[in-house]
């Protein structure tokens, strides 16, 4: 599969948030987390639809598919990595290092990602 946009990968961190509450996750549900309109949110599930990362059931909730969750998986790992290394290698705030985690997640190569891994397990364990 080719590199999700951070768009498609916001709208994947909030079905996979929504849907640990719930069975699936509603359209205005996600609209509200991403403070976007319902109409953006569809278009949105209709290009991830396509992509095979989600369903719709008889009750229109969207739900990931297994390739979703792995998706949905891959890119809270890389969110936490990202955010233990600001806070603990370089003790950036929390608020700051959710807000820089999430921009950085999108754009870190995985080279960067799992150096910053290997050198947050040698030093800060």
């Amino acid at each position: 599969m080719k590199k999700l946009t951070p768009s498609k990968e916001h709208y994947i961190k909030a079905i996979y948030a929504l849907s640990s509450v719930y069975e699936g996750a509603r359209i205005s549900d996600i609209a509200e987390r991403l403070s976007v309109s319902k109409a953006s949110v569809c278009v949105a599930m209709d290009s991830l639809l396509e992509l095979g990362l989600i369903e719709r059931d008889s009750e229109h909730l969207v739900l990931l598919t297994t390739e979703g969750r792995r998706q949905a998986d891959l890119i809270m790992d890389r969110f936490a990595v990202i955010k233990r290394f600001l806070t603990k290698v370089l003790h950036v705030g929390e608020k700051t290092a959710n807000t820089d985690a999430c921009a950085l997640e999108h754009v870190v190569s995985d080279e960067t990602l799992l150096n910053m891994n290997d050198y947050i397990e040698k030093k800060c364990d």
